[in-house]
């Protein structure tokens, strides 16, 4: 029942905001992409779906999101972003994970085209019918320039309350990636990982690769459409077992600026934030 309710809620929600999108570019069939925005604020929502597989076990499951951010340019070069997420993933074998994730971004766009910043995040998330609350800190640098732009990212995640026994106990983690941007409306996208901390009930030591690419084109104003594959690659550092998982999944995003995807980047944090409730089921579904 809870399953169902939580899986009526999201899609009710991408609901509304396909239909607020749709408004928003209804009446105009041809697109021409626009310079970059220079309002000093942005808006932008997003839906995906798609399946996930954890190869060990063979365990399939059917994955549906949505997430939101509010971009805001400050004083002084500084910029903040709050950022959301809800994820919901459904097993074959009625086995469920989700959660919802809130994220706060401080940046700063420093001497062009260089930016630094700092993130904080809570994550509310369930795997197996164990709730947990998870938050995270992290730094991060970018370099922004021309068609390519490059970001890292360091932190460290922790459970800050738990009731369940598989689960993420903690970690630090360091990020990279890269866009590519074929047109300023195509978008090419990769990023690697590397995660080393705790996990089970034991909290057995472990250590995980992972890695994604992604590309992303905007087809109208306001509107673009994602494809994108994750994978992550998980080694239990105690008993020495080893699983591998990977997402497939496809997406549109929406923003209240018409500008391009590169100039939409630009305004944004130097790197987002990971996705903690995914990375808790995978770290309870591997142990």
């Amino acid at each position: 029942m809870k399953r169902s309710l939580f899986l009526a809620a999201l899609l009710l929600g991408a609901s509304f905001i396909v239909g607020g999108a749709v408004a928003a570019d209804a009446g105009g069939s041809d697109y021409t992409p626009l310079p970059p925005a220079q309002s000093d604020f942005d808006i932008a929502f997003g839906i995906y779906g798609g399946g996930g597989i954890i190869e060990a076990g063979d365990d399939s499951y059917r994955i549906f999101g949505i997430t939101g951010a509010f971009t805001r340019a400050l004083d002084a070069g500084k910029s903040m972003q709050i950022a959301g997420r809800g994820e919901i993933g459904l097993e074959t074998d009625a086995d469920t994970y989700g959660g919802v994730q809130v994220d706060g971004h401080l940046f700063w766009n420093m001497s062009a085209p260089s930016a630094v910043g700092l993130v904080a995040s809570l994550a509310v998330d369930q795997a197996d019918d164990d709730w947990n609350v998870h938050g995270l800190v992290g730094a991060a640098a970018g370099l922004r320039s021309g068609m390519v732009h490059w970001g890292g990212q360091i932190g460290w995640i922790g459970t800050l309350s738990t009731e369940g026994n598989d689960r993420l106990g903690d970690a630090w983690f360091a990020r990279g990636i890269v866009q590519v941007f074929i047109q300023p409306d195509l978008k090419l996208q990769g990023e690697v990982g590397y995660y080393d901390g705790r996990f089970d009930s034991d909290l057995d030591a472990f250590h995980m690769f992972t890695a994604g690419a992604e590309v992303e084109w905007k087809f109208a104003q306001r509107t673009s459409l994602f494809v994108s594959y994750d994978g992550q690659w998980t080694t239990d550092d105690t008993w020495g077992g080893t699983a591998s998982t990977y997402q497939i999944l496809a997406g549109l995003r929406f923003t209240l600026n018409p500008g391009s995807l590169q100039g939409g980047a630009t305004m944004g944090p130097p790197v987002d934030a990971p996705n903690i409730t995914r990375l808790n089921a995978i770290a309870a579904m591997n142990n």
